[in-house]
Formats: structure tokens, sequence, C-alpha cells
């Protein structure tokens, strides 16, 4: 009976230890999926909670190995859940979640009353890292804010419109890749790298920010402005080139569509931005519904799950790269920039339908991936069409900037609607009908080729 007692001490003493070691990892991680403070807390408690009760078998099963990675698991399951269904993300009562063996022992337990207190003023500690965490994303904000439009009108100096859909599908599928080699790199990181007594969501950011750092310096020095300033292009391709942009520009000059004014007058800029507004609020959707596909695979392993979660995005590659293709090829870009959009909302609006048939949601979903982005080259080029100089970048950031609120627009009303109705569904089918509505949108821009 001694060694009985003696060994449940020494097992709740070691998962004390665990939880004030990974603390702030687990808050972090939960307040990162969350995004709300009290959410974070609670998800936090609940995963030690959780942790707890299986806490003996883990270490058994662990081999040596850090508890961390599976601490992250477990929150990651209960993140799942909550984003999955609102009323099953409730605090836990500690009178039934925590053993009745330890309720004589409370000041060791993670799930007593005094240790509790200890998590929660633990987690009351965090604003100083939260304050910094804004101000630098605040800052990463601003400072890529101009990127992705500035790299659409300097494509336009280098390219024709008609091959334009079809080199801005290259540099599209950045997107898409970025999150398949990402995603299970960041993991990694995070699960694994904790030099220097840094946690492992700050060597995310380090490691991962250090490419884009020297990339720059290096797009500084081998990029140019235009085709003429580069010495590396042959000089008869240099004079054809610059003689085919030249006459497009004269186009535009003589219909007086260079000035920002212009940019702002024209009904077409209002349609691009409606539209694009739409379908960024659309696409929120698959942060809502991935995270629900992988909860429901809890009997496979996290590299299966991991495979799933990269669909998408793979199929997406595919998807920009054959819509760029097309539109190159047919020249109609109205037709390549609504379809997918529409298709989009069709793919969702089934995923939805095939309910907890999973291998139907996957191939469903993996046609939502294909679809909700293959719209973006042809999209984007549409604008430089029919615009010049600088209005061709005024309505670039001016769409951009209208659009990407749909970012903020898309989480909130899904947010409302599953909370007025208490079904998840709702929110999702809302999003699908904006999507749709960004398709139909987009068919009514006259982009001055055959429909």
């Amino acid at each position: 009976m001694e060694d009985r007692v003696r060994a449940k001490a020494e097992l709740d003493e070691r998962f004390s230890a665990l939880y004030r070691a990974h603390l702030r990892d687990v808050y972090s991680y939960a307040r990162y999926r969350l995004g709300h403070h009290q959410d974070a807390e609670d998800l936090t408690e609940q995963t030690f909670l959780q942790a707890y009760r299986h806490f003996e078998r883990a270490l058994a099963e662990s081999g040596g190995r850090p508890l961390r990675p599976w601490l992250i698991r477990i929150a990651h399951n209960l993140a799942a859940n909550h984003y999955r269904d609102r009323s099953r993300h409730r605090q836990a009562p500690l009178d039934d979640d925590t053993p009745a063996a330890a309720a004589h022992d409370v000041e060791q337990l993670v799930s007593g009353r005094e240790e509790l207190a200890r998590v929660l003023d633990g987690v009351m500690g965090l604003p100083d890292d939260r304050r910094e965490a804004l101000i630098m994303r605040f800052a990463l904000g601003m400072a890529e804010a101009g990127f992705f439009p500035g790299v659409v009108v300097y494509l336009s100096h280098w390219f024709r419109l008609e091959d334009r859909s079809r080199a801005k599908a290259w540099f599209m599928i950045a997107q898409p890749l970025s999150i398949v080699i990402g995603l299970p790199v960041s993991r990694w990181i995070l699960e694994t790298v904790h030099w220097y007594g840094l946690a492992g969501w700050r060597w995310v950011f380090i490691l991962e920010g250090i490419p884009p750092v020297l990339l720059g310096f290096v797009t500084l020095r081998y990029l140019t402005d235009r085709p003429e300033q580069a010495r590396w292009l042959p000089d008869d391709e240099k004079a054809w080139l610059i003689s085919e942009l030249a006459a497009e520009q004269r186009q535009r000059i003589a219909a007086g569509r260079v000035g920002i004014f212009d940019a702002l007058r024209q009904p077409q800029t209002a349609l691009l931005a409606a539209s694009f507004f739409f379908i960024v609020t659309g696409n929120q959707a698959i942060l809502f519904f991935l995270p629900s596909i992988t909860d429901n695979m809890k009997s496979m392993s996290i590299v299966w799950r991991t495979v799933v979660s990269v669909l998408p995005y793979i199929c997406s590659v595919g998807g920009i790269l054959l819509n760029g293709y097309l539109a190159h090829k047919t020249g109609r870009r109205r037709l390549h920039t609504a379809l997918p959009m529409i298709l989009a909302g069709i793919s969702l609006g089934s995923a939805i339908l095939a309910g907890n048939h999973l291998a139907l949601v996957i191939a469903f979903f993996c046609l939502v991936g294909f679809t909700f982005q293959a719209y973006l080259p042809v999209f984007w080029s549409i604008p430089s069409g029919f615009l010049g100089k600088s209005a061709a970048a005024t309505a670039v950031g001016l769409i951009n900037s209208f659009g990407n609120l749909g970012g903020f627009v898309g989480p909130y009303i899904f947010g409302y609607l599953r909370t007025a109705t208490g079904r998840y569904e709702t929110g999702l089918w809302c999003l699908t009908g904006f999507m749709l509505l960004a398709g139909a949108l987009a068919a009514c821009i006259r982009t001055g080729e055959k429909a």
C-alpha cells in the first residue's frame, strides 16, 4: 500500500513538473488557434486535465522522449472540436475529471483548485509576450502589404497581356506550395527545436524568416524593373518585348485609362473588388472545415492526418497552373475567372452534404482545393488589361486591400452564425453562398475579350 502511495506521489510530482515546463507552450498554441485569451485559458486547462488522465500510459509509451509534442496534439484535437461544435466547448467539471484518489492530494495535481489557480496565474502572466507578438505581426503586415500588388504590377512590365495569366500562375502557386512544404516543416520546428531556451514557436518565425530576408537582397541585385535594364536579355528579344509592351501602353493612353483617378472611375474596378472580397470571404471555409475532417481521423496516424491537411493545397497547385494555361490558350479571361469561383462553391456545398462519409468529404474537399484559388492568375491579369501606368497599380492596390477584408469578415460571420444557430453547417453554407456570389459578379466583368 505504501509503495502504491509513493508511486502515485512520484507520478503526480512528475506531472506537476510537466505542466510547469510546458504551460506557456500549450497556452501559446491555444491562443494561436483560437485567437481569444479566455478560450485559450479554457483550452489550456482542458488540455492538462485530459493529459493527467492519460499521463501514466503516455509516460510508459514515451520511451524517455519529450512529452511536449503529446501535449500539443491534445491541444490540437481540443481546438478542432472547438471549431467544429461550439456546444462541445465548455469548462470541464473538475470534480468529474479528477480521479477520486487525486482529491486527497490537490496541492500536487494540475486539476486541483490550487494548482488550477497557479495555471491561470501563469496564463495571466503572458501579456508581454502577446503584446510583442501583436506588434511584430502588425509590423509584418505593414511590410508585406505592398508585396503582392507590387508583384502583380511588376509582372505586367515583363509579360504581354496574352502571356500574363500563364506567367502569374507560376507566381500564384507559391501560396499553396508554401503550405504544403511549410506545414510539416513548421510542425517539426515547433515540436523539436528549442535552442537557447526559446520556445519552438519563436524558432518557427526566426528560421522561416531568414530565407525571405536573404532572397530580398537577391531580388535587389538581379531583378530589374523593366526589360530595357536587363543585361542578360538578348538585344533582339529585348527590342521585340519593349515594342510589344509599348504598343499595349499606347492603347491604354489613347483610351484615357492611365491616371490614378481613372482607376477609381472604372466600374470594372468596383466589380473586381467586390468579387475578390466575396471569394476571399468564402475561402475562409477551408480554415474551418479542415480541422473537422482531421478530427474525424483520430484513429489514423499523425502522418496521414498531415497528408489530408495538405492534399487540398497540392490540388490547388494543379488548379492554378491548369486554369492559367487554359486562359492563355483561349484568351477567355472572364470565363476562367468566374468558373473556378462557382465550382469552388459547388464543391464546398457537396462536401457539406457528404456529412459523415469521410472519403466523400475528402474527395470533395480536394475539389475545393483544386478550384478555390484557380481564378487567381487570370483575375489579376484583368486590371492591367484595361488600365495602364498608375491606374493599373492603383486598381490592384485598391482591389487587394478591399478584398482582403474578407479575411476578417468570413470568420466573424461564421462565428456569429455558429453561435446564433448552434449549427456548424450554417456558417459553411453562408460562406458557400459568398463563393457563388463572387462567381456571379466575376461573370459580369467586361474584359474586352470574348466571353
